[in-house]
């Protein structure tokens, strides 16, 4: 059994699929509220992923963070909306109590890694995070079916981006979630948003941007709405919420190719 684990600003999923080609992890998802307590949440996720593989044996487990991993990627050096897990060494306590190989990567690179194996991204494309905060990847499919990721730089890149847009920065801002926005005040962020994103793609040159995350997938028409001059296409994931579910099994597909 496979295992992915998508670790969110808001909550933590766990699935289980038998493949890697034909993901099957509908009827398996279990899910969990953020708590703010890392003891919790790794326990829950331990937990979760044994349930998933029903006392099978987990041959690997891939784990999206919305964060800078450190080189060996075991641990989070930095997490805007996570600060409790830094530091923290998640990777070894997994592999510890679970026996699998554990393989962990950044939310945006894991998503976009799914785009390029299991949708019908373009070969070349960001793949951009919105929701509690921002933050993405640029992909890159590679011959015979592999695919290449590297973060992109958030301190540089999306500070101001999230700082302006990002889910916990607008109730931070408007002392309510976002969902209860009025549309007078969406029409504000929307303007923000846009100029986040055309200084974007000025600055990085892409051509083709895929959105994810709880708020691009409520605000999708008005993303796939969007016109740049530079930009072929914008359009948001079609994985919907489980995105960092197929994410996870991404980055285990990755390394089994390796």
């Amino acid at each position: 059994m496979q295992i992915s684990v998508d670790v969110g600003g808001t909550n933590i999923r766990v699935a289980g699929s038998p493949s890697l080609i034909d993901l099957d992890f509908a009827g398996s998802i279990e899910r969990s509220k953020i708590t703010q307590n890392y003891q919790q949440e790794i326990g829950f996720i331990v937990q979760a992923a044994r349930q998933c593989a029903k006392g099978g044996d987990i041959d690997a487990l891939g784990i999206c963070v919305p964060g800078t991993l450190n080189t060996d990627k075991t641990s989070l050096e930095f997490v805007q909306n996570l600060a409790w897990w830094e530091h923290e060494p998640f990777a070894a306590t997994l592999v510890r109590e679970l026996s699998c190989r554990v393989y962990a990567e950044h939310d945006g690179i894991a998503a976009g890694l799914a785009e390029a194996y299991f949708g019908a991204a373009p070969d070349e494309f960001c793949y951009i995070v919105w929701g509690t905060g921002i933050g993405g990847a640029e992909v890159r499919k590679a011959p015979r079916g592999h695919a290449s990721a590297e973060e992109i730089n958030w301190r540089s890149t999306f500070t101001a981006w999230e700082g302006d847009c990002g889910g916990k920065s607008l109730n931070d801002q408007y002392r309510k979630p976002p969902e209860g926005l009025s549309d007078e005040q969406w029409l504000d962020v929307k303007d923000t948003f846009k100029a986040h994103l055309k200084e974007f793609v000025a600055r990085t040159g892409t051509r083709n941007i895929i959105f994810g995350g709880g708020l691009a997938l409520r605000h999708k028409d008005f993303l796939e709405s969007i016109c740049i001059d530079q930009l072929n296409s914008v359009c948001v994931t079609k994985f919907g919420d489980n995105a960092g579910l197929y994410g996870g099994f991404a980055i285990i597909r990755r390394a089994a190719e390796a």
